[in-house]
């Protein structure tokens, strides 16, 4: 899988982006055909607290998923942004296996 991550207006240290790809490549295992990931990292300047922003979108075959989350440091929103795409794939695989549940018990 290729991971893009994109930092706005500003340069992220490698530990962000090493922890970043970490989680990241903790998805493979729910998923295996992920075919790409782009991470869009960014500060809110409108927050106070909660300013730092990550997106995270994954393309897989036949569908995008998208993940925001906002959180006090980069960390804790790629955190909870990759928690969220989790359970996406979760149900995007639970999705799969049910309508090919379906074509079988349809051609038999």
């Amino acid at each position: 899988m290729e991971t893009r991550i994109q930092a706005v207006h500003f340069t992220a240290e490698d530990r962000l982006c090493d922890f970043i790809n970490k989680k990241i490549d903790k998805l493979d295992t729910i998923y295996e055909r992920i075919e790409n990931c782009n991470v869009v990292l960014r500060v809110d300047k409108n927050s106070k607290k909660k300013d730092k922003v990550v997106e995270i979108s994954l393309n897989i075959p036949g569908s995008h998923l998208f993940a925001f989350d906002q959180a006090e440091n980069f960390e804790m929103a790629a955190d909870l942004a990759v928690n969220e795409l989790k359970q996406q794939l979760i149900k995007h695989t639970q999705k799969n296996k049910s309508r090919e549940a379906e074509r079988k018990i349809r051609i038999e």
